[in-house]
């Protein structure tokens, strides 16, 4: 495919990949022609509802717990109860895996991409799943 069709990465991607495998490094280092970073990658425009979806999971998992847990352990305390700890502890153990779940659900519930609408029509098609990367770039420089 070339530049001209819509996809100028096609050309280069297939240039990089023999290149980025031959060195051991990954295709988008191959394509930009340096290393990307985590901070480089969480900070791209296309990650940002996914990194601020982790980061919320992520301060949940951390201060849900903890507050479950001594708000149950003060109040089994004042009602009198000696297992304040145990009371406290499975308290704790419950808001963590309510926050689990609160991410499993919302990653079910995220909208669906071209890709995977695509391969649910399908008509036939024997794709597993949707096409996304590489794959989906190397799908968009063959014509039919």
């Amino acid at each position: 495919m070339t530049p001209a069709s819509g996809n100028p990465w096609a050309g280069r991607l297939r240039l990089a990949l023999p290149q980025a495998r031959a060195h051991g490094r990954s295709v988008g280092w191959a394509m930009s022609g340096r290393p990307r970073t985590l901070f480089s990658t969480l900070s791209a425009r296309e990650n940002q509802v996914v990194v601020r979806k982790l980061m919320a999971t992520t301060g949940f998992m951390f201060t849900l717990p903890i507050l479950t847990f001594f708000l149950v352990k003060y109040l089994a305390v004042h009602a009198g109860s000696p297992n304040g700890d145990m009371y406290g502890g499975f308290s704790a153990i419950f808001a963590a895996n309510l926050v689990v779940a609160g991410y499993v659900i919302m990653a079910f519930r995220e909208d669906q991409g071209e890709g995977e609408k695509q391969s649910k029509e399908g008509a036939g098609s024997a794709a597993v799943g949707p096409k996304v990367g590489i794959w989906k770039l190397q799908d968009n420089g063959k014509t039919d």
